[in-house]
């Protein structure tokens, strides 16, 4: 899901906007759970755990342990709507959405996702959250995100990283720390010092395989923190936030393939300094090429190298100047992008022309090329994650290690709420 469709109301704000911290507001149209896939299902039912929070306003469409809107007799051409503990709302064009399902296919099927839309702005609801997204009107919908249970769940989730709160459902007392760790371990589908033959090759990467976890787990914040402040929707400072975690995030990146090449400098055993292993030098790529032959194929590919060329481009601009931005906000485009310099547009034109996809990355080439910081902080790490996990499964000849963690619910919790967009 790209995070520029999700709007807020114009009277209300962001929840994200941590001056404000208002309640996010969400109804959950709870018919036809039972039609929910498993991964659904997880996320509604988790979803309805977290509503208890002080930071979550919910309602539910059924009787549930929370609110549930109740919709009246009409009256004039007005549906009133009782929640239980709110002062009665309800739907002023009730009369003119009834003559309307009189043309309809379904009329009881149409009437009922268009009351269900229209109920949203009439309890200034932020998210509805509902598995036939497909199938309801938008004409009541301005002001509010429809979404599913799982994609619901994800914008939850990280609201709440965002004030620091790291419960999970029915588990309480986790941390920051504990949940990126967690988080981290999701993600990474190898862990070299597990899987390589023989042990004194594992006792080496030891050190590289926990430098990469704690990376990713720095990453994953990072991402999160860039995502938060594009949400907040507040133009003052938002591109400043943004470009900070963003430059941190581009090091860490970094800092992975550094550790990874290492890694696979000492399971090829080469004699070069390890200092000297790194991804496109040519020294570490001829000793790839004759100890570790498949992986060598795969990290001179134009897929591995392009985007990590790219990447370097950008960060490498933190240690020289910085990029100035070009600020597009308006009431229908909520971008804010960074104007490439013309000596690193020819880098990353250059790797164009070998099929790296700009647009899929957030640049738009014209006059001047431009990038939107935050579809490339997350194109970044969905990279990183891929391709890290994609060599050290070649290195380990296809061996996936069971995770470090046991599979319980709390940690299936923790995979639930830290999914990445997009």
């Amino acid at each position: 899901m790209d995070l520029t469709s999700i709007h807020w109301s114009k009277r209300y704000g962001s929840p994200f906007d941590r001056q404000t911290a208002r309640p996010i507001r969400i109804l959950v149209d709870t018919k036809g759970a039972d039609e929910l896939e498993a991964s659904q299902l997880a996320s509604q039912n988790l979803l309805l755990e977290l509503g208890h929070l002080d930071h979550i306003e919910m309602y539910l469409t059924n009787p549930g342990e929370h609110p549930h809107v109740q919709y009246l007799s009409s009256i004039g051409g007005c549906l009133p709507i009782q929640t239980g503990v709110k002062r009665w709302r309800g739907i002023a064009g009730y009369g003119d959405l009834l003559e309307r399902s009189e043309s309809e296919a379904n009329p009881e099927a149409w009437l009922a996702n268009e009351i269900l839309v229209h109920t949203c702005p009439a309890l200034n609801i932020d998210i509805l959250v509902a598995n036939q997204v497909g199938e309801l009107g938008t004409s009541g919908a301005k002001g509010v995100n429809v979404l599913r249970p799982r994609a619901a769940l994800l914008l939850v989730g990280l609201l709440l990283r965002s004030r620091d709160v790291f419960d999970l459902g029915r588990y309480h007392g986790s941390d920051g720390y504990s949940f990126y760790h967690y988080l981290a371990a999701t993600h990474i589908r190898v862990y070299p010092d597990l899987a390589l033959e023989p042990k004194r090759l594992r006792d080496g990467v030891a050190e590289r395989s926990q430098s990469i976890h704690v990376r990713v787990a720095r990453v994953l914040r990072a991402a999160d923190l860039i995502a938060s402040a594009r949400l907040a929707e507040r133009p003052s400072g938002q591109i400043e936030t943004v470009t900070y975690h963003l430059d941190y995030l581009l090091l860490i990146v970094s800092g992975v393939f550094d550790a990874l090449a290492e890694i696979l400098h000492i399971a090829g055993q080469h004699e070069l300094p390890g200092k000297e292993a790194a991804f496109g030098r040519e020294k570490f790529t001829d000793d790839l090429s004759r100890s570790l032959p498949q992986v060598h194929d795969h990290v001179s590919s134009p897929g591995f190298m392009s985007p990590l060329k790219v990447i370097r481009t950008l960060r490498n601009r933190i240690h020289t100047s910085y990029y100035p931005e070009l600020v597009h906000w308006t009431t229908t485009s909520k971008t804010q992008r960074l104007i490439i310099t013309q000596e690193d547009e020819e880098v990353i034109r250059s790797q164009a022309s070998l099929g790296f996809d700009l647009e899929a990355w957030g640049f738009q080439d014209g006059e001047r090329m431009t990038v939107d910081p935050v579809l490339f902080a997350f194109s970044t790490v969905r990279y990183a994650l891929n391709e890290l996990n994609r060599v050290l499964e070649i290195l380990s000849n296809g061996l996936s290690v069971p995770d470090e963690f046991p599979e319980t619910e709390w940690y299936s919790n923790v995979r639930l709420l830290g999914g990445l967009w997009g």
